[in-house]
């Protein structure tokens, strides 16, 4: 055991023998000069910090807008309520050679916004040079009372926020990062995220299809009116939720928990199943029906003559709990 060790500590002196001589040879070389004047973040070794002109931001009055067609890469993208009657584009960009990375336009209402030559960018920061990661967003501003046609946003690596956003049609697409909803309304339309989240509060969808991968959906206080969830290793988590018309939820390695509004019970019918998971639901309002179960599957069904919704859930390897 001691020979082990001796020799554990000789081979690590020769590492730190080695790397002191290989930083040595870097720094006599001019390695620090010169990432003291490269820009790490672009995998570009002729880049400099000098072609980096800083954070650009500004607040443009745009024409109304009915429709928007938004792809951006990872710059975090939001869409809030205006403070008056007017439409407004802010962003806070870092351009590139004294160029704005960012195209927009407004034609017959339709807003599209698109990043410039979009790539991965690797954020690396050393803090010895003070290199500082900063936040890049676009933000939409449209009047409180504004309906939108259509919003269809398309996001790479980026958080997305909607506040107080009535849209006819959505087509929202998120690979990663978070997806928060406020105060909205959407009509018709399609929500798929892969990896990331979907938190939503104050809300009515109607007719939208929701799609998530390795994300948790967070609902809080509001109305689900004839949607499709559909969800793998994610959870489904909500509370003070309103079911209408036909309700359908589809869950893979995801557990479902739902609290419903008080009164839902009188019109509102359940036909849950799992496999390899458990289903609890809450006496007090369905008391009257119990959990059968066959082998590794358990199933509950609940009508109700006066239905105003029905809920259909099948959770595999995952639980369902209704309160």
């Amino acid at each position: 055991m001691e020979k082990i060790t001796k020799r554990i500590l000789i081979a690590g002196c020769i590492c730190s023998i080695a790397g002191a001589c290989f930083c040595g040879l870097g720094y006599a070389a001019g390695g620090w000069d010169y990432a003291k004047e490269a820009d790490l973040n672009k995998l570009d070794g002729a880049a400099k910090r000098s072609d980096t002109q800083g954070m650009k931001e500004d607040c443009i009055l745009l024409d109304e807008v009915s429709a928007v067609d938004a792809e951006l890469g990872d710059y975090n993208f939001e869409i809030r309520k205006s403070e008056d009657e007017n439409y407004y584009l802010s962003y806070c960009l870092q351009e590139e050679k004294g160029e704005l990375p960012l195209l927009y336009e407004v034609e017959q209402g339709n807003l599209k916004l698109r990043k410039k030559n979009y790539f991965y960018i690797m954020q690396i920061s050393i803090p010895w040079f003070e290199t500082e990661i900063k936040e890049e967003k676009v933000i939409l501003y449209i009047p409180e009372n504004a309906v939108l046609k259509e919003c269809r946003v398309s996001a790479a690596d980026n958080d997305l926020t909607f506040d107080n956003l009535e849209c006819e049609e959505v087509e929202i697409k998120q690979k990663y990062g978070v997806l928060e909803i406020n105060d909205c309304v959407f009509r018709q339309g399609t929500v798929s995220s892969k990896d990331g989240g979907v938190d939503a509060e104050r809300f009515c969808f109607q007719k939208v299809d929701f799609e998530l991968h390795d994300g948790d959906l967070e609902l809080h206080d509001g109305i689900l009116d004839d949607v499709i969830l559909k969800f793998s290793d994610s959870d489904l988590e909500a509370e003070e939720l309103e079911l209408k018309n036909e309700i359908a939820i589809d869950g893979h390695y995801a557990d479902l928990s739902l609290k419903l509004k008080k009164g839902q019970e009188e019109n509102l019918s359940l036909i849950l199943d799992t496999k390899d998971g458990s289903i609890e639901v809450a006496p007090e309002y369905y008391g009257a029906s119990s959990v059968t179960e066959d082998g590794d599957k358990e199933h509950f069904e609940y009508n109700t003559r006066e239905a105003a919704g029905t809920l259909k859930a099948e959770i595999r390897d995952g639980g369902i709990t209704i309160s």
